[in-house]
């Protein structure tokens, strides 16, 4: 018996609909829909879940394939969790501009280092507007890898083409603001990015 057959019957046997079962193992009523009608799987700690409720071994529920297959898509799963998280925690290396001399202090006769709070020779505005930038960016990010560790319903896709669309952005104006070192820093984090997004899973 295939395992989308054995969890509807382990069900019927248990007299719940698949409402009540969903709440007992805390998933949607969806994925156990999922689950019988063959269209889903249920992921290793749901398995484990759906063991202890119906008191029957994880040999007993899967074959040694299925078992496989599962663990096999749960590790890819995890591990494409885990670069979308590193994804956006790179982003919060931008906190760095307030301690790195990535920053220009011109000094009509030499150009000083320093970082985004000794910045004195740049407008106000200017220095404004990065310091903006880097705090939305900061805590955009964070928000995105808190969405990202819930498995949240927000759409991954639109969170990750924000995230390098702010970085561009804010890259652009860093080299119209004429400030190479904290530019290459934004690109460097930019091309991180992008490997990330490409690299073969």
């Amino acid at each position: 018996m295939e395992l989308n057959q054995k969890i509807k019957q382990l069900r019927l046997e248990a007299d719940w609909t698949q409402e009540e079962l969903a709440q007992q193992i805390f998933v949607s009523r969806t994925a156990v829909s999922k689950w019988e009608s063959g269209r889903g799987y249920p992921s290793i700690d749901s398995l484990k879940e759906l063991s202890v409720l119906f008191n029957i071994s994880l040999d007993d529920l899967l074959s040694n394939k299925e078992l496989l297959n599962l663990a096999q898509k749960d590790l890819k799963e995890k591990k494409r969790k885990s670069r979308k998280q590193l994804f956006f925690l790179l982003d919060l290396l931008v906190v760095g501009f307030f301690f790195l001399p990535l920053f220009g202090n011109d000094l009509g006769t030499r150009v000083a280092h320093v970082s985004l709070l000794n910045l004195t020779e740049t407008p106000v505005i200017q220095r404004g507007i990065i310091v903006v930038s880097v705090i939305f960016i900061f805590l955009y990010n964070l928000f995105a890898f808190y969405l990202m560790g819930r498995n949240s319903k927000f759409n991954e896709k639109y969170l990750i083409i924000f995230s390098i669309s702010c970085l561009l952005i804010f890259t652009t104006l860093m080299i119209a603001m004429r400030q190479p070192y904290a530019a290459s820093f934004l690109l460097m984090l930019l091309a991180i990015k992008v490997f990330l997004l490409i690299y073969p899973r």
